[in-house]
């Protein structure tokens, strides 16, 4: 990053600075072109911290140690220093919190950014090469995503790890490897009583942004009868046969926020009774201009927090606002409905309690 710059003559790599008790984990001194080692303005030192996460908290660890050290080193009269976070990907909210702090960052996907006595690199925009989408496709992951399903419902209300396994109908191992993927972002706190979600607002988004509802089954089908009486027939077929099922889509969504107009039936209806409830309901197959669509859920955590609303059972608003994202039809305005009327009005509610 340093060498392309015209103003610096020479990086050197300092064995060790120790001020105060306190001890970087790497040192480096640049010296800038047309001055003598004697000035001291001709020598910028750079203190580096290095982290083997460049998420948000992994960050604000390194900038609380980089402003101790920066601290010691004024109180000693020592010449200034400029602090960085090093780590193998920086992400944009880490990046931020350094930024603000006064400090800069490196990573080894080639991003960076150091300001500090005359010199100024920011680059940016390089993709993480390492472990950033593995960890995503595990918190996001259709057993793992019920831990935060149950977290979003219930946002900034701790839970014990326990308690909190029991209800998403996942392992305690499972929970506890969810556990730092959310801490390291600052989506969730640990406090006294158990794991809270503070961020529920970034952590559904993200998921949102990873979601793939084509990983469910799809079958398409063809009904004469108005959406309203196909919705009813399908779920009285479905509870005639003792499936667990739930209202999708635009077909959920109105039932809780009216919005858009639709004339497509989505639902999900549990594997094993799919076929029987669409023959019960009437349903007919086709391969062209389906007017119902049934999910072969990828996961049953799609049915966790299904409500009753009327005769139908609906999924829960998380749900549905992930159905909508990847709607190709007013599946962006749908989705921006149910949060501002659904979602974000129950998350404040849970925040006053």
């Amino acid at each position: 990053m340093l060498r392309d710059i015209p103003i610096v003559r020479e990086i050197r790599l300092k064995a060790e600075m120790r001020v105060g008790g306190l001890s970087p984990d790497l040192v480096v001194e640049v010296w800038k072109q047309g001055e003598s080692r004697s000035s001291r303005a001709a020598r910028v030192t750079l203190i580096f911290e290095v982290k083997a996460s460049g998420q948000p908290r992994w960050a604000r660890m390194a900038a609380a140690q980089l402003s101790r050290y920066i601290e010691q080193v004024t109180e000693h009269g020592q010449p200034p220093v400029y602090g960085l976070l090093v780590a193998p990907y920086v992400s944009d909210a880490a990046a931020e919190i350094l930024r603000d702090r006064g400090h800069g960052y490196l990573d080894l996907a080639g991003n960076g950014r150091l300001v500090c006595d005359g010199i100024y690199v920011d680059r940016k925009g390089n993709p993480n090469p390492f472990s950033e989408r593995s960890e995503l496709r595990t918190l996001f992951s259709p057993k793992a995503s019920r831990v935060l399903r149950i977290l979003l419902m219930r946002p900034r209300i701790p839970w014990r790890m326990a308690a909190l396994a029991e209800e998403a109908c996942v392992s305690l191992g499972l929970v506890a490897k969810v556990k730092p993927l959310l801490l390291d972002r600052e989506w969730a706190v640990v406090t006294p009583h158990g794991l809270a979600l503070t961020a529920p607002a970034e952590a559904l988004d993200a998921w949102a942004a990873a979601f793939r509802y084509r990983r469910n089954y799809i079958h398409d089908f063809y009904s004469f009868k108005s959406v309203q009486e196909t919705e009813h027939r399908l779920a009285e077929a479905a509870e005639d046969v003792g499936a667990c099922y739930a209202l999708a889509e635009f077909s959920g969504a109105e039932r809780l926020a009216p919005h858009v107009r639709y004339n497509r039936v989505a639902a999900y209806v549990e594997t094993d009774a799919l076929d029987e409830v669409a023959r019960r309901a009437e349903l007919r197959t086709v391969e062209t201009g389906p007017n119902i669509r049934l999910f072969d859920p990828y996961d049953a955590g799609v049915f966790l927090g299904a409500r009753r609303i009327g005769d139908v059972n609906v999924a829960h608003p998380i749900q549905l606002f992930l159905d909508l994202k990847r709607a190709r039809i007013r599946g962006e305005e749908g989705a921006a409905f149910l949060r501002s009327q659904i979602l974000e009005p129950a998350w404040k509610a849970t925040c006053d309690q």
